[in-house]
């Protein structure tokens, strides 16, 4: 991980990339509730979230089914 990453950001993301899968975060009796309860999710609000009351960190402008202007530009694809 890069130096900067936050320690419960680490955490979780370790946690949800362990390879046996009874072992890993999520994958318990619990289910989701498991990976809900981590602290790195520690002052979500999952009703908000649910009833779509919460607006996404980041909210790309779409004019257009096919708009792509929110997506990096590659020097080899075509214009």
């Amino acid at each position: 991980f890069p130096s900067h990453f936050d320690t419960l950001a680490k955490d979780i993301i370790d946690r949800l990339l362990v390879v046996e899968v009874e072992k890993r975060l999520g994958c318990g009796p619990d289910g989701v509730d498991e990976i809900k309860r981590h602290p790195w999710f520690q002052g979500t609000n999952w009703d908000a979230i649910l009833q779509r009351q919460v607006p996404g960190p980041i909210n790309p402008r779409i004019t257009a089914e096919n708009d792509t202007r929110n997506f990096a530009k590659y020097g080899d694809m075509p214009e």
